[in-house]
């Protein structure tokens, strides 16, 4: 990570225009992509991408001198934007990072429940995470929010009885071989894949006010947006008692994206469009305010090659 954070903040010094280059700038470049990362290592990092930064700069310059300035101002900015971060000005991707509080109360509560369970398996794991140091445990660790992972150590290193016993559960949920109508579906749709073409592009591509579609094909489009909306509506997460908890992009995901792909589905375009959710880095993306807040949302467009 501290390499790719490196080269994002050097091409940001050496990219940007003058006046938009800051400490703070250069620490929200930062924490977008990593927004938990130890300010030591953040320190390191931009310190380095300065450095690289302004060995092609004249010294003396006025780009030499903005960004010598990062550094000297770095404390300072470094407490603006994490007290930007804290009250949900600055938004970020990820959540925050369990402390070590709270590390130590989940395996606290992972241990009472393996200990109330006598069999063998659990005992083995509750003696096992005994043993274990929770100063030693970090936020990345599953074992920190009470996730016993099949590839930790604490899997790995059972009896192979026990083992087996732990990995059961994932046997089962996996079928033990494909349906032969399965795979004959898959190999029908090899042998008759057809790419669709562009040769008529210019001419579907004119506007003159009428339907190019048949009230066939229209109804069939009108059954896909209902049929999609039907899923949305039914959709737990958009109940009422989980709706508020979900982020933008579950929204655009479940509901968006896919009456856009149901409505577009049959547009006599071939390979000329296609629908993308990737966000873009521009300033119309980076800047969007809702809720008097700054932060980055999702874009959906359509995009065209003609």
């Amino acid at each position: 990570m501290s390499t790719d954070l490196q080269t994002k903040i050097y091409n940001f010094l050496i990219n940007a225009e003058e006046d938009h280059i800051t400490a703070g700038s250069v620490i929200y470049q930062a924490i977008e992509d990593d927004p938990w990362i130890e300010k030591t290592e953040l320190k390191g990092v931009i310190e380095q991408a300065v450095s690289f930064a302004n060995n092609r700069n004249i010294r003396g310059s006025s780009r030499h001198t903005t960004l010598l300035e990062i550094l000297p101002e770095f404390e300072i900015s470094y407490k603006t934007v994490c007290s930007l971060r804290i009250i949900g000005a600055v938004k970020t991707n990820e959540e925050k990072p369990l402390s070590s509080g709270q590390i130590g109360k989940n395996i606290k509560a992972l241990k009472g429940k393996l200990k109330k369970n006598l069999s063998q398996l659990y005992q083995y794991l509750f003696s096992s995470i005994k043993n274990i140091s929770i100063s030693a445990l970090s936020w990345k660790d599953p074992l920190a929010s009470q996730v016993i992972s099949d590839d930790s150590y604490l899997v790995q290193n059972l009896p192979t009885q026990l083992r087996d016993i732990f990995m059961k559960p994932v046997r089962q949920m996996v079928p033990s071989s494909l349906p032969p109508i399965i795979q004959e579906k898959c190999n029908q749709f090899v042998e008759n894949f057809i790419a669709r073409g562009t040769d008529s592009l210019p001419r579907k591509l004119t506007h003159d006010g009428a339907w190019k579609e048949s009230n066939e094909e229209l109804a069939e489009v009108a059954s896909r947006i209902l049929c999609t909306l039907n899923d949305a509506w039914n959709n737990p997460a958009f109940d009422p008692e989980f709706a508020e908890l979900q982020s933008e992009g579950t929204y655009v995901n479940n509901v968006i994206l896919p009456a856009i792909r149901a409505t577009l589905k049959c547009l006599p375009l071939g390979k000329s469009t296609f629908v993308s959710s990737s966000e873009r880095q521009s300033s119309a993306s980076a800047d969007r305010k809702g809720n008097g807040r700054l932060g980055r949302r999702p874009d959906i467009m359509f995009v065209m090659k003609h």
